[in-house]
């Protein structure tokens, strides 16, 4: 148990799942063990293992439901599936209403998509929930109203002169 958890800390992948997964297997309360293993499939690009070990962990601990959700997002979000990782928080935004952490990484993950309409949507959760401080949920307000408007402005214009890199909100 404890070399897995030395291995997943120090970026020793293979050996981390190989560990955490035995050690799940054996342990009554699995749950933090399947969720290494499968971050360490996840670092290795073995996202089907990962969601497999997620998978087990959800028969096994199926009231960790939500912890073992939040940790599939990010995963999803680590490898790039960012349409996965949204459909996994909007699951569990739906199912746990006012979870502050669901709705941070909603945030996060609306502000790395840049989905700036999506995400001004959500901000009178964010403040009715106190996920942010107050300054902080300022500043995020003023970045996706003017990131909205621009990106509003470039799509009056045919899209001509577009700055490069900054996702559309058409889907």
């Amino acid at each position: 148990i404890e070399q897995g958890q030395m291995d997943l800390a120090e970026g020793r992948w293979a050996s981390a799942q190989r560990h955490l997964q035995r050690a799940a297997e054996a342990d009554a309360h699995p749950l933090l063990y399947y969720i290494g293993a499968a971050r360490a499939a996840n670092e290795q690009g073995r996202y089907e293992e990962c969601d497999a070990l997620l998978e087990r962990a959800l028969e096994r601990q199926p009231q960790a439901e939500l912890a073992i959700a939040l940790n599939h997002a990010q995963l999803q979000q680590d490898r790039g599936d960012t349409d996965g990782a949204l459909g996994t928080l909007q699951a569990m935004n739906e199912r746990h209403p006012h979870n502050p952490q669901v709705l941070r990484q909603l945030q996060r993950l609306y502000q790395q998509r840049g989905d700036w309409s999506d995400l001004i949507r959500l901000l009178p959760e964010l403040r009715k929930d106190k996920v942010l401080p107050p300054k902080e949920l300022a500043e995020l307000e003023r970045r996706a109203w003017g990131e909205n408007l621009t990106l509003a402005a470039y799509r009056d214009e045919g899209d001509e002169g577009a700055p490069t890199g900054l996702p559309s909100l058409e889907a």
